[in-house]
């Protein structure tokens, strides 16, 4: 299985916290007094349940955050509901002063309840119908039903208990109709879910081809790339992994020890390194300190540490003036898989940047 990458796990887990992410948080706010608050809230909640569902179209999206498209079609006509009952009430003054909005508004609910996991996002799928006021002709009518155009006495408004003309009226009950579409544009939702696909391929590689790392590497490389990680949209994996206090098994020759005691297994402790992982020939060079039991030399050695290809590393030593040569063992790579390396990053980065 191919796992989600880190880019949508920040922006939807280190920056929301929580199972709902605030990505599809429609970012709308209104003033004190706003006339339709009722209408303004529950298009919040339809709002998020309508970019959810498109959201679970991307299956990486959908297969990682469980998002179930029939339990969020159920939810979305639950509040497509409470949306209609609140517009209706809200808006039915206004056919005092000449406004009856309710077969456009009806048309709209219908429009919401009709949307379907299954269709297609893109060009084809138009936004919700959203109000359009012009204020030069005191005119309005719905964007779905361009040549429908009515006209209004901008006064009439004023006589009731919204306090303004009717253009006014009109402009804030478009704003509240306009959240629906304020979450994510069809379009634009699937433009990002374009560029997250892309991104998603850096990050299931970044994690598949790197050094698997220890907790301290993974603090130390969140902490590097914490301005990057924090910024609201997706971003690239960086292109060097900070290698720290990152033991391997190693097999290490020393020409100058004693027969028998040239070639010997023991271990190599980095302590502070980089590596260029997504090169296109990936290499990386440590600071490295050497343990191997030895009666002829020091057990101790101290040197460097070349990687190629995120696989294979090859060291050179000095024990006391005796030259060593070692192969190595990443000890990270047993047992660890790519979603466990991923999970870990996610502890770090959610610890880290939810302090900062």
């Amino acid at each position: 299985m191919k796992f989600l990458s880190i880019i949508t796990f920040f922006c939807f887990i280190f920056l929301s916290h929580g199972a709902n992410a605030k990505f599809c948080d429609p970012e709308v706010e209104v003033e004190d007094g706003f006339l339709f608050p009722l209408t303004y809230s529950e298009a919040m909640k339809l709002s998020k349940q309508l970019c959810l569902l498109k959201m679970q179209r991307e299956p990486s999206v959908a297969n990682f955050y469980e998002l179930n498209a029939d339990v969020i079609i159920l939810s979305k006509d639950k509040f497509a509901d409470s949306f209609k009952i609140a517009l209706l009430k809200e808006t039915e003054e206004l056919k005092e002063a000449g406004i009856n909005l309710d077969t456009d508004l009806n048309i709209l609910y219908k429009h919401i309840i009709d949307i379907k996991k299954d269709e297609k996002v893109g060009e084809e799928y138009e936004a919700l119908p959203i109000l359009i006021v012009d204020k030069n002709s005191n005119t309005y009518n719905f964007s779905n039903r361009k040549d429908v155009i009515t006209e209004f006495s901008n006064s009439e408004c004023i006589k009731l208990s919204y306090k303004k003309n009717c253009y006014d009226t009109l402009e804030q009950l478009r704003i509240a109709l306009g959240i629906l579409n304020a979450a994510k544009n069809v379009i634009e939702l699937e433009k990002s879910f374009e560029t997250l696909g892309l991104y998603s391929q850096e990050w299931d590689k970044y994690f598949s081809e790197n050094r698997t790392g220890s907790s301290l590497e993974i603090f130390f490389n969140t902490l590097a790339h914490r301005n990057e990680l924090k910024r609201n949209k997706p971003v690239l994996p960086p292109n060097y992994q900070i290698l720290a206090f990152h033991p391997s098994y190693i097999y290490e020759h020393i020409e100058d020890a004693d027969s028998g005691d040239k070639g010997k297994s023991g271990f190599a402790l980095e302590w502070v390194g980089i590596n260029f992982w997504n090169q296109s020939i990936p290499w990386g060079v440590s600071a490295v300190a050497t343990y191997t039991d030895r009666d002829s030399t020091d057990d101790i050695g101290h040197g460097l540490m070349f990687h190629i290809y995120n696989k294979y590393s090859i060291g050179i030593t000095d024990h006391s003036g005796e030259k060593g040569v070692f192969v190595t063992m990443n000890l990270f790579d047993i047992g660890i898989t790519k979603k466990d390396k991923l999970l870990e990053y996610k502890d770090s980065a959610e610890k880290y940047l939810k302090k900062n």
